[in-house]
């Protein structure tokens, strides 16, 4: 027999026993079985591994850069990470992590420097670099958080919960991150979707350069009054965000029994976003809030939402669409003072509203210097239905559409083709007329207390008055 038959039969017969195939990689850790921390665990795992995490805490910060899957009990399995000082995050910056505690603040007397306070800048708890990363089942809060009454003041917070950088995709399911400067960053070019989690206690609950579809989470600040608490729920700034069947609530209540809103806590905006792509569908937005949502530039896909606010003074509005494309339809705008704006068009936006609800606001939809559609919209309750405010020459070149709309129940006025300003010297108000171009079709004004149109001698075009 040739050598080659011998050796092809002596391969085949190691084969069988298997002696020849290759070793078989583990995909699948145990913490604190297999290792002591999660951070050796990733650093050990092959690309695709899962790392299971026994209820228990944790206190360490997290750095991925290979795609893994990491699985922890649910909310026993706690990621504690370092309390910092807030430092905001910039579309371009450096490697997470490598920041020390370094002198930020100078005591000065006259000509001489007498000391420096350090600040404590620490990472955030999890930074995802790279690869498909899966996080499910985790509780991510700051060291020395208390969970229930305590007699010391608590910890700060993370400086942020979760960073996703460079090319990386990352999944968040049944996650919590409580009390955190950043809840989620999303830097450009990654990628996030949060799903079924909660974002509880944040200054801002998500930061978007990149894309991040939110599916199914409460992004929520309901807690003891505090002066430096959240700033916004969802920020993007030329990114894309998906945002669908959630929740977001702001409610701030003073330990001394103070009405929030006559502290001035109206600062609070729910969804800002500029440069960006923007998909919001039946999701709830409540409370004591400046913005619900506030769109600047982009475009916009507002359908089947609840908005509710309460804002602070005449400035704080349902919806803002600033020099933006958007597409709103299906929402119930609700405002919980006798001030503010339902839905504001403001200067070169184009804007179509249709089949909307909107009541109890100071205004219920404003239109200034826009291209708008209204069509099948209710409009009841409010002070004002519909404001045509007058905006120089854009006027002229922003046709705005009224199709089919029923306004009525209003205390003041149903549509209102005036606008009063206040000029130095004069006693009573002095009035701006809109000049646009104003068609209207099939559209119900009655039972306005004030007024069903304002002024009644403005030339109305037809579908304003019943034949």
């Amino acid at each position: 027999m040739k050598l080659l038959d011998l050796a092809l039969i002596l391969s085949i017969l190691l084969l069988l026993r298997g002696e020849l195939m290759p070793e078989k990689v583990q995909q699948e850790w145990r913490v604190p079985s297999d290792f002591p921390t999660i951070q050796a665990a990733i650093d050990a795992a092959q690309e695709g591994s899962t790392i299971l995490i026994a209820p228990g805490i944790y206190r360490e910060h997290l750095v991925i850069a290979k795609s893994l899957t990491i699985r922890g009990a649910g909310p026993d399995t706690v990621l504690e990470g370092e309390p910092s000082e807030f430092e905001p995050f910039k579309e371009e910056e450096g490697p997470e992590g490598t920041k020390e505690e370094r002198p930020r603040y100078i005591w000065l007397t006259p000509l001489k420097i007498v000391g420096t306070v350090p600040r404590k800048i620490a990472p955030p708890a999890i930074i995802v670099q790279a690869g498909k990363v899966q996080i499910r089942g985790v509780q991510i809060r700051p060291q020395g958080l208390q969970t229930g009454p305590s007699e010391h003041p608590p910890p700060y917070p993370l400086r942020a919960g979760v960073v996703v950088e460079r090319e990386a995709e990352a999944l968040l399911e049944q996650v919590i991150i409580r009390n955190a400067h950043y809840g989620v960053v999303v830097k450009r070019g990654a990628s996030l979707t949060l799903r079924h989690s909660i974002l509880h206690n944040w200054r801002r609950g998500l930061q978007i350069w990149g894309t991040a579809a939110i599916e199914d989470s409460s992004i929520r600040n309901e807690d003891i009054y505090e002066p430096e608490s959240s700033e916004v729920a969802v920020l993007s700034e030329g990114g894309q965000v998906f945002l669908r069947h959630s929740r977001i609530s702001i409610f701030h209540v003073d330990p001394y029994g103070i009405p929030a809103h006559r502290i001035g806590d109206f600062c609070d905006r729910a969804i800002e976003a500029s440069d960006s792509e923007l998909v919001i569908e039946g999701t709830q937005i409540v409370g004591d809030l400046y913005h619900n949502i506030s769109i600047s530039r982009g475009k916009a896909l507002i359908r089947n939402n609840l908005l509710i606010y309460r804002g602070g003074n005449e400035y704080s509005v349902g919806l803002e669409i600033m020099a933006a494309q958007a597409t709103v339809e299906g929402n119930t705008i609700i405002g919980l003072m006798p001030h503010g704006v339902g839905i504001q068009i403001n200067p070169q936006a184009q804007a179509t509203l249709r089949h909307n609800r909107i009541s109890q606001n100071g205004i219920g939809i404003e239109v200034s210097g826009a291209v708008a559609q209204l069509i099948e919209n209710e409009i009841y309750a409010n002070k004002t239905g519909i404001q045509l405010t007058p905006h120089e020459e854009a006027d002229t070149l922003a046709p705005v559409e009224l199709v089919n709309n029923k306004i009525n129940q209003n205390e003041e006025c149903g549509v209102a083709a005036q606008s009063s300003r206040y000029v130095y010297g004069e006693s009573q108000k002095v009035y701006e007329i809109f000049r646009g171009q104003l068609k209207g079709e099939g559209n119900e004004i009655e039972g306005n207390l004030g007024s069903n149109l304002c002024p009644p001698d403005y030339p109305w075009p037809s579908g304003f008055r019943k034949p």
